[in-house]
C-alpha cells in the first residue's frame, strides 16, 4: 500500500508573558495555539523568565492567510487568562507574540450543600456585570470579556481572579455528584 501524507506548513511562536501591572515574567502559564494539535494536548508553559515556544504553529484556514487563536490559561488566582488572535503573515519564520496579562483581586470562599453542609464538586465562575469601569481600563475594546472559572477543591475551597467593581460568582455543580442528583429539589 501507499500513502502519501503532505504536511501543513508551520512556524514557531515564541515570547515573554508580562503582570500588566508589576512588567515582571509570570511563569507556569500554558499556552496553547488552537490551531495546533499538538499544542491544544500539550501546550507551552512559560518558564520562570516567562518564556514560552511553540513549534510548528500551522496556519489557520483554508487559504493558509486567516488568523491564529493563541489561548493564554493561568492556574493563579492573581490573573486573567487572555486570548490573542494573530493575523497570519507570510513566510515561516519564527513569529514573537509577547502579552500582557491583567491582574485582578484574589476570592476565597466555600462552596457547600446548603442542606448538609458538605463540601460539594463543581466549578466556580467570575464575570463582570455592566458597568464595570476596570473592563475597558485592563482590556481595552478589542479583547474578551474577563471572566474566570477555577475548580472547587475537595473541602469545597476555591480561589478565583476578580476585577473591583461589579460582578458576579456562580457556582455550577457537576452533574455526577451523585449526592444532589439522587435528592429531589426543594421547592
Amino acid at each position: 500500500a501507499d500513502f502519501t501524507h503532505v504536511a501543513q506548513p508551520g512556524r514557531t511562536l515564541r515570547g515573554v508573558v508580562t503582570d500588566g501591572g508589576t512588567g515582571n515574567p509570570v511563569a507556569g502559564v500554558r499556552v496553547k495555539a488552537m490551531a495546533s494539535w499538538a499544542s491544544r494536548k500539550n501546550p507551552a508553559v512559560t518558564g520562570k523568565d516567562g518564556r514560552y515556544e511553540i513549534p510548528g504553529v500551522p496556519k489557520s484556514g483554508s487559504d493558509r492567510s486567516a488568523e491564529s487563536r493563541i489561548d493564554f490559561v493561568v492556574d493563579d488566582s492573581l490573573h486573567f487568562n487572555r486570548r490573542v488572535r494573530i493575523e497570519a503573515a507570510a513566510g515561516l519564520e519564527p513569529l514573537n507574540l509577547d502579552v500582557t496579562l491583567a491582574r485582578g483581586i484574589t476570592v476565597r470562599g466555600r462552596v457547600t450543600d446548603w442542606e448538609t453542609g458538605d463540601p460539594v464538586k463543581g466549578t466556580v465562575i467570575y464575570n463582570p456585570l455592566y458597568p464595570n469601569d476596570h473592563v475597558p481600563e485592563l482590556w481595552g475594546t478589542s479583547v474578551a470579556n474577563p471572566a474566570a472559572s477555577t475548580q472547587i477543591q475537595k473541602d469545597g475551597t476555591y480561589e478565583i481572579c476578580v476585577l473591583p467593581g461589579p460582578g458576579a460568582i456562580a457556582a455550577r455543580i457537576d452533574e455526577w455528584d451523585e449526592r444532589l442528583r439522587r435528592r429531589p429539589p426543594r421547592r
